[in-house]
């Protein structure tokens, strides 16, 4: 909801030809369309496990935090009438990230992009 609030908003202020960035982490699940993403928030959103979530790296243990798969944003931007113009992959982000991660997280790929968007 927050995500799709955002770009609402960005997309108000913007003036004719202006565009919005996405700066985002995507997580390409083996399953479903957003899975990865979905169990992502689960996890670090549950104050049950936030101490062992921590120990795994996730910074926002006991909070949650939100990513989407490239399919979940292309829908969300397709529901707002925004249009990728261009996106500029990070080369080295995620490309080592270890199967004791990728495997319970049911990922197959993670990555890094910036997206620029137009209406």
């Amino acid at each position: 909801r927050t995500q799709r609030e955002a770009l609402v908003k960005a997309k108000t202020m913007l003036r004719e030809g202006g565009v919005i960035f996405v700066i985002e982490n995507f997580y390409e699940p083996w399953i479903g369309r957003d899975f990865t993403g979905q169990l992502i928030y689960t996890i670090t959103a549950s104050k049950a496990v936030e101490g062992l979530a921590r120990r795994l790296g996730a910074n926002t243990a006991g909070e949650g935090v939100r990513f989407r798969s490239a399919k979940s944003w292309k829908t969300l931007y397709d529901k707002l009438d925004l249009e990728i113009v261009s996106e500029e992959v990070d080369p080295w982000w995620g490309t080592n990230m270890p199967y004791w991660q990728k495997l319970p997280l049911l990922c197959k790929k993670s990555y890094q992009a910036i997206q620029m968007l137009r209406i």
